[in-house]
């Protein structure tokens, strides 16, 4: 799911087979790309660690097929949108919203449908990194030691990963204009971090983006163990809103 770990999972898979020899992380291409750069890699015959939101049909037939196994990990949703209009810098749309909304509900459903496809939840990921690694290492077969694992662990903490974005970007001074620029090894975007902590949603949502998110995502909120706040927008609230949409 967008702005739920993605690319720490492909950090922390790309070290494991890196670091093991039986694998390399592929360069990140739009998915629709897909049916190139699996061309481009076909003779190599090690792991190939491709990072994609979105399920294609292309990329789904490799599951089905039994030639790929997956990483998912997906986030409570307000703080998927709280995430993302941070990245973007932009402002409450309500349009846009419904459509992050509906595509990362859609593609949660596509992923878990699909075979082979280990799922994990950001809020636990984060608060046990060493946990996640040796997870994901036991999913693809790789043998790696608990020293291993926890140095490719410790290297992935949310401090080293801020610093990571810092020290790359005064070497070299992101494109602001362009809010797809990002590191080619670790797939960092220059802002890539705001505090990566669960739960911020509620101190920096109003009451009305909350009730517009929940009434959207409400049920797939609470089937997946997030509790819903409540939150109802009184006359004045809406009234407030709709002038402002106007």
């Amino acid at each position: 799911m967008k702005r739920s770990g993605s690319t720490l999972h492909y950090q922390i898979l790309s070290a494991l087979v890196e670091q093991a020899h039986v694998g390399k992380r592929i360069e990140w291409v739009a998915p629709s790309d897909f049916q190139r750069v699996k061309k481009k890699y076909k003779s190599y015959s090690g792991i190939k660690i491709f990072k994609s939101h979105i399920c294609t049909d292309e990329i789904a037939h490799e599951f089905s097929i039994g030639n790929a196994k997956g990483l998912y990990v997906y986030r409570d949703i307000r703080d998927v949108v709280l995430s993302s209009l941070k990245m973007a810098g932009s402002d409450f749309n309500h349009a846009w919203i419904k459509q992050l909304i509906n595509e990362c509900i859609n593609e949660f459903y596509k992923w878990n449908a699909l075979p082979n496809v280990m799922i994990s939840q950001y809020e636990e990921v984060t608060n046990d990194l060493f946990k996640e690694t040796k997870r994901i290492a036991d999913y693809f077969g790789i043998l790696v030691n608990d020293n291993k694992c926890s140095a490719i662990a410790n290297e992935l903490t949310l401090e080293k990963q801020k610093s990571r974005i810092i020290a790359s970007n005064e070497s070299a001074p992101p494109n602001k204009a362009n809010t797809h620029s990002f590191h080619k090894e670790t797939l960092l975007h220059y802002n890539h971090i705001s505090s990566g902590q669960s739960e911020e949603w509620k101190n920096n949502l109003s009451r009305h983006q909350i009730f517009f998110i929940e009434k959207l995502a409400g049920e797939w909120l609470e089937k997946n163990d997030y509790s819903l706040s409540g939150f109802k927008p009184s006359i004045i609230e809406t009234i407030a809103l709709w002038l402002k949409r106007k």
